[in-house]
């Protein structure tokens, strides 16, 4: 996930994370969670039990690391869809429009 990567350096007002994965096969390039945590002021995270591709408890893990507001379903998928209602809900109400 580059954009944690990104996070671990660059303050940030919000971070919104959709399939986010964990891989720690890389032990020289260890994640600073507590960087992350502190360069944004809010993470919200969206993941799906039934994601083909990123395993729910990667994303799990980086939810109890960053202390995300974490949103888990059972039937998205990998978000691979035309409409995210959810997700704009969650826009709307960190700009202030909801």
């Amino acid at each position: 996930m580059a954009i944690l990567r990104v996070c671990e350096q660059v303050k940030v007002k919000g971070l919104i994370l959709v399939s986010a994965g964990y891989y720690d096969h890389d032990v020289d390039q260890l994640w600073n969670w507590n960087k992350i945590k502190a360069n944004a002021q809010w993470i919200e995270q969206f993941h799906s039990s039934d994601d083909p591709f990123t395993p729910v408890n990667s994303s799990r893990h980086i939810a109890k690391e960053v202390q995300s507001t974490y949103h888990e379903f059972n039937d998205r998928n990998h978000f691979l869809c035309t409409e995210f209602p959810d997700l704009i809900d969650v826009i709307k109400y960190r700009c202030g429009l909801s």
